[in-house]
């Protein structure tokens, strides 16, 4: 199938091909990324959730952003946000949550939440019924 439909060309008698049959025997590095993959689903769900509160305390998540930048810099750092998370009375994984935010495009931690960012967080807002479906549909 792969090679008449797939675009494969290799003679698959020469190729290995592993094939899994439990999960105790997938390899330690593909192990890591499908726990790294679940740990991202969960940190979205959580953001979600936090997302929901703060859309139920400020009838707009856009808004959040202004509250959350105490110093007006356009940039929020971890003590801004954390005073703002209290401020609004949200209990979760907070500092988890700003570290990922806080990644720039290449992945590294920037010490502040820029609003671009915030930005994005606000299209997943948007998306989210698109995001949750995607979810279900994968879990099942």
């Amino acid at each position: 199938v792969l090679t008449r439909l797939g675009g494969w060309n290799k003679d698959l008698q020469q190729c290995k091909i592993t094939w899994w049959t439990s999960l105790h025997l997938v390899p330690d590095a593909v192990t890591i990324f499908l726990v790294m993959d679940q740990l991202i689903v969960e940190l979205n769900l959580v953001i979600l959730e936090m997302l929901n509160y703060v859309h139920n305390t400020f009838g707009d998540i856009k808004v959040a952003y202004d509250m959350f930048d105490i110093d007006g810099s356009s940039q929020v750092d971890f003590n801004e946000w954390q005073e703002a998370v209290r401020c609004i009375g949200f209990f979760g994984p907070t500092t988890t949550m700003y570290k990922y935010l806080s990644l720039d495009d290449s992945m590294n931690f920037t010490n502040y939440l820029i609003r671009e960012r915030w930005d994005e967080v606000t299209k997943m807002w948007e998306t989210r019924s698109q995001f949750l479906d995607a979810l279900s549909a994968n879990s099942r």
